[in-house]
């Protein structure tokens, strides 16, 4: 399995075309066209392959939305002494792509995401516990005082994530493993503390401020410089 060593390496391996397709679906949304059909249409035109197809659908949003949820966001100075309330299995696996040479990238409401299908189909259960160690251990550097793990019970990499997640022991940041059938329907119900995760639903739904937890462990351990698709 290749790991990531560096961005420039990463950053190689993003062909030009996407990266033209990107702009037109901007430049189309922007002009107000339907992001279904746009989607495909610009798909179409650069023949883009599933993942790059990913890009696309994950990472370019409507310049209002884009700009609201962006307004939810919270750096990592203001986490100190608040409570973390983080969808799991949506930041392991950004972590874990990251580590494993998916296209990583900041999308245009501010928000690290991953171009993925679906999440953990093909990730190693040792790459989803290393991702597991590596948040707990930026946690344990942030000033929060508690992290609320809820993990979907019906995910694929469930048993993995909650015992490596059990089994860590830090006397720095109170964790605690949630498991949750409604996983987002829990998060966006909450009333207190912050929220981590990259899902819409969850962001546009939920009363809280969202802290990018993935984005924020991935700087600390790897300080990597990620490809943004802000508007102008």
């Amino acid at each position: 399995m290749y790991l990531r060593q560096n961005y420039y390496i990463y950053c190689m391996n993003i062909p030009d075309y996407l990266f033209s397709a990107v702009e037109d679906y901007k430049l189309l949304l922007l002009k107000e066209y339907p992001p279904a059909g746009t989607l495909q249409l610009v798909a179409n035109r650069y023949r883009l392959k599933s993942c790059e197809r990913s890009v696309l659908y994950r990472g370019i949003y409507n310049k209002d939305v884009s700009i609201a949820r962006k307004k939810k966001m919270i750096s990592s100075t203001e986490i100190t002494g608040k409570a973390l309330h983080i969808d799991a299995m949506n930041q392991v696996f950004t972590v874990a792509g990251y580590l494993t040479g998916r296209y990583v990238f900041i999308a245009s409401d501010g928000f690290l995401r991953d171009a993925s299908e679906i999440h953990g189909d093909i990730i190693p259960p040792d790459i989803c516990s290393r991702a597991c160690s590596l948040i707990v251990s930026f946690l344990e550097t942030s000033g929060v005082v508690e992290a609320v793990f809820v993990i979907d019970i019906q995910g694929n990499m469930f048993e993995t994530i909650i015992n490596k997640l059990n089994s860590i022991h830090t006397a720095k940041v109170r964790i605690t493993t949630f498991p949750s059938k409604k996983t987002d329907e829990h998060l966006y119900s909450l009333s207190e503390g912050l929220i981590c995760s990259s899902d819409t639903q969850i962001i546009d739904r939920s009363p809280l401020q969202a802290f990018d937890l993935a984005a924020s462990t991935l700087l600390f351990h790897f300080h990597p410089v990620f490809i943004q698709f802000a508007y102008e």
